[in-house]
């Protein structure tokens, strides 16, 4: 997959690729994918571990969005608020999927490299999947938070334009979250000042 990401629209520009989006204006849409294309694809993958997956549902997400944009409403959030949301379903049914049939990986088939400094990149692998189980723990709209804050390094304002709240509650989430994400780590041993730095 080629991301391609042009530079946010202002919002004037965006509603009125939107409204020619709907009326079956391709050039319209494409325009509106080459923009979000890119954080959608960041946002679903901090989710997910494989970027393979990222890839495939980041793609279910922008068919989706083409079929349904006739019924897509203007609600005085930004185009992309809509996206993460179809975003966040279909991370969710892959979840409710991977429960129901969860794949059985057989070690034998697993190949390991050996790589310089090898320690250093399994732990750094082994904090990775421990941060996002530590994420997934989290409740729906800390994680929500998080991911937009950390992940898509957007502003305490835009993240609370996309969730619809208020800056002061973001704030509050974010507070939750990272206090949440802490006592975690720290049960399981990791030295939370050197994972924050």
């Amino acid at each position: 997959m080629i991301l391609m990401e042009s530079k946010r629209l202002k919002r004037n520009d965006e509603k009125h690729l939107v409204l020619l989006a709907k009326n079956g204006n391709q050039n319209a849409f494409g325009q509106l994918y080459s923009t979000n294309i890119k954080r959608v694809f960041r946002y679903i993958s901090r989710r997910v571990d494989n970027t393979q997956l990222a890839e495939d549902l980041t793609s279910d997400v922008f068919t989706h969005a083409l079929t349904s944009i006739h019924r897509y409403e203007d609600r005085g959030k930004p185009f992309i608020a809509w996206l993460y949301s179809i975003a966040r379903a279909r991370v969710a049914d892959y979840y409710r999927r991977l429960l129901r049939d969860p794949e059985i990986i057989h070690l034998d088939d697993v190949y390991i490299a050996v790589l310089p400094n090898l320690d250093t990149r399994l732990m750094q692998q082994e904090l990775a999947g421990y941060m996002h189980k530590v994420i997934i723990a989290l409740t729906e709209d800390q994680r929500e938070v998080v991911v937009l804050r950390f992940g898509e390094d957007h502003s305490i304002k835009e993240v609370a334009r996309i969730m619809c709240r208020q800056s002061n509650a973001v704030k509050q989430l974010q507070h939750r979250a990272l206090r949440s994400m802490e006592k975690h780590l720290e049960r399981s041993g990791f030295v939370v000042n050197e994972i924050w730095i």
